[in-house]
């Protein structure tokens, strides 16, 4: 097999990509800052975690 026939013959997958609900990650926030009202380092990051989801939902903002 010549080199340009095996080049022409590695064909890509299609790589799946994972369908991720976004209510249940900011759902799923909340329970952590719930759960945290004693640790405020943590309260505070599940808060800025949960504004950030918010705004990519409210499509105030994307990922990159």
């Amino acid at each position: 097999m010549s080199a340009m026939n095996s080049s022409t013959l590695s064909i890509k997958k299609e790589e799946e990509i994972e369908r991720i609900d976004l209510d249940y990650l900011i759902s799923d926030v909340l329970i952590i800052k719930a759960e945290s009202v004693k640790d405020k380092k943590i309260f505070n990051y599940a808060d800025y975690l949960e504004k950030q989801l918010l705004k990519i939902k409210n499509k105030q903002a994307v990922l990159e």
